[in-house]
């Protein structure tokens, strides 16, 4: 006696297919009922000697070995959707063929109707399956609502190592991070195993959102792009403290009043400034006293005294910026393993066979 229906009850093509494994269920069940079948102490499934003898006649086998063949056959497809109409077809005659026998053994001329009808509502076709779904913050997962159910909890497992990954990346703790996302590793594992597993009877897909990385290589880039505006402000103030200095030694009033002037507007109308970054307001009023006198300044001591304030207010950004630039290299730095990780985990995210994995 061959019994493949853990397989065959939950794949619900037609309802001839159905109703045929539905009566070699119900058929099944009677020939326990009647003692032709009966579990051993150790749960094995034992015959009784006459049927013994009579499931070894020709036809018997040949129709087992037809149904063997073809539950074989169906492990080729991952899913329901993928198996051959000419399959189902074959399977389902092997099914009435086996029936018939089973039907002549126990002497019975037709099946009960209801108990056959009962037994095809506990499987439904998969468009009388409830759908269902499930949203979290990094994963969509829709499908059969069994199947959905029965994932719950691997997806909210799943969530909460991604929330508390983020959590480590933006406070800088890697060493937990790199743990967590080991733990990840293994749950996205285990998750992906039910799901092909499901797959096998249930409609089920799967979206993964992002990474949970996102935010804090964010930050990275934001403090990357704040070292790139504060290191040009840098590069320029350090090349005008420069000119005023050799203007200076050469003393050229005319040039040092167009280097100072130049100066005033650029630092003005800086464009991109880092974070700390306030004009002062002495670059106004020098700018404003220089125009009124036509770009020359008369009074030689006044100019060079106003010019060493602009050069002093110029050390000072300067020094800003280079102090800036070195606390921003340390964190630059120290956030190494973060790109790591984030590269780490776009290639086991991407690479998962059963999700699609799309960029936040």
């Amino acid at each position: 006696m061959i019994c493949c229906l853990s397989l065959m009850l939950l794949l619900g093509w037609s309802d001839e297919y159905r109703f045929e494994i539905a009566t070699y269920n119900l058929l099944y069940q009677r020939m326990f009922t009647e003692g032709w079948l009966s579990y051993s102490e150790t749960g094995e499934v034992t015959a009784h000697e006459d049927f013994m003898a009579w499931d070894r006649s020709e036809e018997y086998v040949l129709i087992s070995d037809r149904m063997v063949q073809c539950s074989l056959q169906f492990l080729q497809y991952s899913t329901a959707d993928e198996v051959p109409e000419s399959l189902i077809e074959e399977y389902t005659q092997a099914l009435r063929d086996m029936n018939g026998c089973l039907m002549d053994f126990m002497g019975l001329e037709e099946v009960e109707t209801e108990a056959v009808a009962s037994d095809i509502a506990q499987y439904p076709l998969e468009d009388e399956v409830d759908r269902s779904s499930l949203v979290t913050a990094n994963i969509v997962l829709e499908g059969d609502a069994p199947a959905v159910d029965r994932l719950r909890f691997g997806v909210q497992n799943v969530q909460g190592l991604y929330d508390t990954i983020s959590q480590h990346l933006d406070d800088g703790e890697y060493s937990l991070a790199r743990r967590n996302i080991d733990n990840l590793e293994n749950s996205l594992s285990s998750l992906g195993a039910e799901i092909i597993e499901l797959r096998k009877r249930h409609s089920v897909t799967v979206t993964v959102l992002g990474l949970p990385s996102d935010a804090a290589m964010i930050a990275l880039r934001d403090l990357l792009e704040e070292k790139e505006k504060n290191y040009r402000l840098w590069e320029y103030a350090q090349t005008t403290v420069q000119d005023l200095d050799r203007a200076v030694m050469e003393s050229d009033l005319t040039y040092l009043t167009a280097v100072w002037r130049t100066a005033c507007q650029s630092m003005m109308d800086w464009h991109s400034p880092p974070d700390w970054y306030e004009v002062p307001q002495v670059f106004y009023q020098w700018y404003q006293q220089s125009e009124e006198a036509s770009g020359v300044i008369q009074e030689a001591m006044n100019a060079m005294h106003m010019l060493r304030v602009a050069r002093n207010e110029l050390d000072r950004i300067r020094t800003t910026a280079l102090e800036t630039h070195s606390r921003l290299l340390e964190r630059e730095e120290a956030a190494e393993p973060l790109v790591e990780m984030d590269c780490h985990l776009r290639v086991l995210l991407m690479g998962l066979d059963w999700a699609e994995f799309t960029e936040r």
